[in-house]
């Protein structure tokens, strides 16, 4: 075996860094160096049995020696490695080690690269799908408390129409909704296009809304399409994928009460809350499912749609922002809508409709 290597040698008494010659002889080592401070050759022995397990750390080995403060030698030298490991097996690297030390830097970064995709998926797909199975095993009570809670956070930004609200609860009452939970609708005074609903069965609908509607089937549409992001507990799933991360440990230990800390805590993203694609979509097919059961024309959903396409001038549709509505939306309202033979003309929806209008005709 070739002798003499060069090695960067530590005493362990002190952080100085010498240059040393390694020489290998049948049960030791020797490391041959010039002391720092007296400036004379010295050599140190290394017995072979005292000579821990080589560390090897972004190509560098280091060996270290004996007890407490320990000796040490370094160096960059795979060659040296090889010849170490194949003349001296009582000398150990360990599994970890011998595994990084031997990988050339390609597989090295191909699999750094690996664990960091992996690390992402989970961040991105992973923690905020159980996010979402983690709001589906909540109670119910906790998404009326959420809800409650959240509406009157809010309540001071509103101006609610208080007799309005009456009248479109009435309208609501006459449509069987299939809820667990008891819907609570609001009228606010605002001239912005603009509808959401909050957990637990707060539905917050403005007058601007009201105003550009024609239709008692329009009105009957929202209503589904609200009730539907309620009772499939839409924006609490949102929110909570949003917020996935901040609750990440809560969703590990299953902790109901941190998740909802978490979500209570972040209450004004509600009224803001932008729906993904899907969500709107199955708040569409259920709310679609709805106005059949209870035997509303679906032709509703094309007017709702028409209206809020509507580019009229100074018109601000806030819903849009919160609601996108797509080409594929309104292709699937119209499709479903023409297949549709079981609607009635509902004159208990008429007359409640038109209360609220002619209320409106007067503000």
């Amino acid at each position: 075996m070739k002798n003499g290597f060069d090695v960067t040698y530590y005493s362990g008494r002190n952080s100085v860094s010498n240059k040393a010659l390694l020489t290998f002889y049948e049960n030791r080592w020797v490391i041959a160096y010039t002391n720092y401070h007296s400036g004379e050759a010295e050599e140190i022995v290394w017995e072979l049995a005292n000579i821990h397990p080589a560390i090897v750390v972004a190509g560098t080995t280091i060996f270290k020696y004996g007890a407490f403060p320990h000796q040490s030698i370094e160096y960059k030298n795979d060659n040296l490695n090889t010849q170490i490991r194949a003349h001296y097996p009582m000398v150990l690297f360990s599994k970890t080690d011998m595994f990084i030390d031997t990988m050339n830097w390609k597989r090295m970064s191909l699999v750094i690269l690996t664990i960091l995709g992996f690390v992402i998926c989970s961040y991105v797909f992973f923690i905020p799908f159980l996010a979402v199975k983690a709001v589906e095993n909540m109670p119910i009570s906790y998404d009326e408390q959420l809800g409650e809670y959240v509406f009157e956070k809010m309540t001071g930004n509103f101006e609610i129409d208080s007799v309005q609200s009456v009248l479109v609860n009435e309208f609501a009452e006459k449509i069987n909704f299939e809820s667990p939970y008891t819907l609570k609708i609001h009228v606010v005074k605002d001239e912005t296009v603009n509808a959401f609903a909050l957990p637990g069965g707060h539905i917050v609908i403005y007058e601007g809304i009201l105003k550009q509607m024609q239709h008692k089937e329009e009105l009957a549409a929202l209503l589904a399409h609200e009730v539907s992001h309620v009772n499939h507990r839409h924006s609490v799933k949102a929110i909570a994928k949003t917020l996935s991360s901040y609750l990440f440990l809560s969703i590990l230990t299953s902790d109901v009460n941190g998740i909802t800390t978490v979500i209570v805590s972040n209450a004004d993203m509600f009224n803001s809350l932008t729906y993904s694609r899907s969500l709107e979509a199955e708040a569409d097919s259920e709310g679609l499912k709805i106005l059949y059961n209870n035997r509303i024309d679906q032709r509703g959903f094309v007017y709702l749609f028409e209206t809020l396409g509507k580019e009229s001038q100074g018109l601000n549709i806030e819903l849009l922002s919160t609601h996108p509505l797509t080409e594929n939306r309104i292709e699937q309202a119209n499709k479903t809508a023409a297949e549709q033979k079981n609607y009635l003309e509902r004159t208990d929806l008429e007359d409640t409709w038109k209360k609220i209008k002619t209320r409106l005709s007067f503000q």
